[in-house]
């Protein structure tokens, strides 16, 4: 006779615990005031404005080449008699971290990112991180920052959109120059600078106006001009002047009631025309209105004036 032997096969299933993450030091504080702006303007949609960063949230800047970035870390441990130290994660070239102290020169290409972090570090193994990212400037804002718009974005010191609104030789002496915007109120009214670079990267200005934008331009004749022209409650207004040396000069103006169902006597409303010939600069102002004859201010070479009354 056979016996057979039934074998029970138990198996066993062993639960494998995993830890949660140990928590991490709490930031107390990290780059310093120069590019940590805590202060901000509540600016209308769509308005730039230097953004409220609070301890360890993610950090956006773009820098110029050669700034050397500066500040000092400090975070609290779980712990009261906890300890806490700091790392960098992926860290650019050059950067240094001793002790809580960080520095980096900033180096780089324009247009070139860094992504990194600094991380507290406590002694029961918790991490936090601080992501940071760096954007080095490109030259056309370096010379915009020369000309006061700031030396780093956010800059808490200067209240003004990022880009400058031209950057390029307005007066014909082979600098370039510029036209910024800073902030003036809290409404979103806009302060706009008009800077001429002298020597090298020394900058006047020549002009300021509010809530205004003027832009550069070029007469038939090669004359730089500054034009700023306007539609607003139901009127077209504008002045021109030109550059001469450290002055601007003013060369015609108009003050006319605009088209629109705003105006009402729609009739009478005038559109503001640059005659302008193949090169882009501009022969004549024209009036046009919705009604009648159109009205031609040509360049006038000798008296360098458009001979246009308000």
């Amino acid at each position: 006779m056979v016996r057979l032997a039934i074998i029970a096969v138990v198996v066993c299933v062993v639960r494998v615990a995993i830890a949660d993450p140990v928590p991490g030091p709490k930031w107390i504080s990290g780059p310093d005031k120069a590019y940590n702006c805590t202060h901000y303007l509540d600016q209308p949609s769509g308005w730039e404005a230097p953004p409220r960063v609070n301890a360890g949230e993610p950090m956006k800047l773009v820098m110029r080449k050669d700034k050397v970035m500066q500040f000092t870390l400090a975070a609290r441990a779980t712990t009261k008699k906890g300890k806490v130290s700091f790392e960098l994660e992926t860290p650019p070239p050059g950067a240094k971290l001793a002790g809580a102290k960080f520095s980096w020169t900033v180096a780089g290409t324009s247009g070139q990112k860094f992504d990194f972090a600094v991380v507290a570090v406590g002694d029961d193994g918790g991490r936090t991180r601080w992501p940071l990212g760096v954007t080095i400037a490109d030259d056309k804002l370096v010379t915009a920052w020369s000309a006061g718009l700031g030396s780093v974005w956010p800059d808490c010191t200067v209240f003004a959109p990022m880009q400058p609104d031209e950057v390029g030789d307005f007066d014909g002496d082979g600098k370039d120059d510029v036209i910024f915007r800073t902030y003036a109120g809290d409404d979103g009214t806009t302060e706009t600078h008009v800077m001429l670079q002298r020597a090298k990267m020394k900058f006047v200005e020549v002009h300021t106006c509010y809530s205004c934008g003027p832009g550069p331009e070029v007469a038939v004749d090669g004359t730089r001009l500054l034009v700023d022209q306007q539609s607003c409650c139901c009127m077209e207004t504008g002045i021109v002047y030109r550059f001469d040396k450290d002055l601007l000069v003013p060369t015609g103006s108009w003050q006319e009631s605009s088209k629109g169902s705003c105006n009402p006597e729609p009739d009478r409303g005038v559109d503001i025309v640059f005659d302008r010939d193949a090169r882009n600069r501009i022969r004549a102002i024209e009036l046009h209105p919705e009604q009648g004859k159109v009205k031609r201010f040509p360049w006038d070479t000798k008296t360098k004036s458009f001979a246009i009354k308000p």
